[in-house]
């Protein structure tokens, strides 16, 4: 009798998400192995001409603050999901691309006089700030949600890891040691987070959660 393939995903996902799988000989287990708390902001903010987020985390926690004052600040932001919920919530997004080091190009080619409020996490990568600093754009940022590591021990063998940050990655290894699966991740910066402990490694065509799930599918048809 031909066994399952089982995938563990990293995140927990929707019912919609895990339907995807239903026509499938995938065994899907889904655990949070980061969790997300939001960060008290200070009574009074500074805003710049332009707001940045780079994650959805960021601009949920923001929404759930009520800060209706910022709905009128064109934004910048990383990730198609991302742009979708500022959007959903009545943000106007004048530019956005899937990596930060994309929209850093992006603003200094075409918005180089803007000065930017950047609502972020605690474990932000430098690259995107970094590069419009150096290039002289004026920069405030207020960290409005911190990502905290839940390591769990993964009980049974997988054939597959699906990762969607390089947080999780690393919750992942604390109790976790890679063989031969297959990790799947939502974007480069994922899986440079992994180099050193595997080499089998698909990125998602697209950096979403849903391209992750399809390409995991598709290896595995």
């Amino acid at each position: 009798m031909k066994r399952s393939i089982h995938i563990v995903s990293t995140k927990r996902l929707s019912e919609e998400q895990k339907k995807l799988f239903t026509d499938s000989d995938i065994l899907l287990t889904d655990k949070d192995f980061i969790e997300i708390t939001q960060k008290e902001l200070p009574s009074e903010i500074s805003l710049n001409t332009h707001l940045l987020f780079t994650s959805k985390n960021a601009v949920m926690s923001v929404v759930e603050k009520s800060l209706a004052q910022l709905i009128s600040f064109p934004v910048f932001c990383v990730g198609s999901e991302t742009r979708k919920l500022l959007e959903r919530y009545g943000f106007e997004v004048i530019a956005s691309a899937d990596y930060a080091k994309d929209l850093a190009e992006l603003i200094l080619e075409k918005y180089p006089d803007v000065s930017i409020t950047f609502f972020s996490g605690n474990l932000r990568y430098d690259t995107l700030p970094e590069r419009l600093q150096s290039q002289g754009i004026l920069m405030n940022e207020y960290v409005v949600y911190e990502t905290q590591l839940h390591p769990i021990k993964v009980i049974s063998e997988a054939d597959g890891i699906l990762f969607f940050s390089p947080s999780a990655v690393n919750s992942f290894l604390q109790n976790n040691t890679l063989h031969s699966q297959t990790c799947f991740c939502i974007g480069t910066t994922t899986a440079t987070a992994l180099k050193n402990d595997t080499q089998n490694i698909e990125i998602a065509d697209k950096p979403t959660i849903k391209d992750v799930l399809l390409q995991c599918i598709k290896h595995y048809q």
